[in-house]
């Protein structure tokens, strides 16, 4: 599968690459998921789920996509927000299925509704982006905020670019450069080309700050840090 959860992207908002970039690290095991989202299957029904989810997984990364799509299909029919994103995610690159940007938009709200922070942050990028939604800064805004709470990285980047350009947000560098320090946190791998673009992005949004400013910024990204 594309990294992960079936092609995660960063908009090239965020990170300045020329075009959408996708984010290094690999999907979570079926079951820690299934049982970090709450999710509740009994015995061989959390097995059989977590089994067709490997399943679609070794089809994707064989480039079976169609056969992928088919096992995935009927796991977010379910309601399995895992395979609800990962669903949504071949929609939007067309894969296994025509590209169709408004399916892949209802499959990662699904996931989204049940507080899942992939479907979040998914679902804020087809609002950032205008992908088979009406462009809404604010409604985008306030997805990554749910997102970065959780922890994502990637949300927390593009809740830092919103910040930075007052999109559905109040303008603050301040802000801005917090969520952008806690995003390159996210980011361990130093030699990754999202780490190096996220610094290069703080480095921008520093460069409007005072040093005072970014003491200030960097002193709310440790509070949250550590909370």
């Amino acid at each position: 599968m594309p990294e992960p959860r079936f092609g995660k992207t960063l908009s090239s908002e965020v990170f300045g690459a020329s075009s959408v970039t996708p984010k290094g690290g690999m999907m979570r095991s079926a079951i820690a998921a299934a049982l970090a989202g709450g999710l509740v299957f009994v015995g061989v029904g959390l097995a059989a789920r977590a089994q067709t989810l490997n399943d679609a997984t070794a089809a994707y990364a064989k480039g079976d996509y169609a056969t992928a799509v088919k096992d995935l299909r009927p796991l977010a029919e379910q309601g399995f927000a895992l395979a609800q994103v990962d669903l949504g995610a071949m929609y939007h690159d067309g894969q296994g299925v025509t590209k169709d940007d408004v399916k892949a938009a209802n499959w990662y709200r699904k996931a989204a509704d049940q507080g899942d922070a992939d479907g979040q942050f998914r679902l804020g990028m087809s609002y950032y982006e205008g992908w088979g939604l009406t462009q809404d800064f604010a409604q985008a805004a306030a997805l990554f905020q749910k997102s970065a709470d959780q922890g994502d990285a990637s949300a927390m980047g593009m809740l830092a670019a919103c910040y930075d350009a007052g999109q559905g947000v109040p303008q603050s560098y301040v802000t801005a450069d917090m969520w952008m320090s806690l995003s390159l946190a996210g980011l361990p791998d130093p030699n990754s080309s999202d780490h190096q673009a996220a610094a290069q992005s703080l480095a921008k949004i520093a460069a409007h700050l005072t040093a005072a400013q970014i003491a200030q910024a960097r002193q709310m990204a440790s509070a949250r840090h550590t909370k």
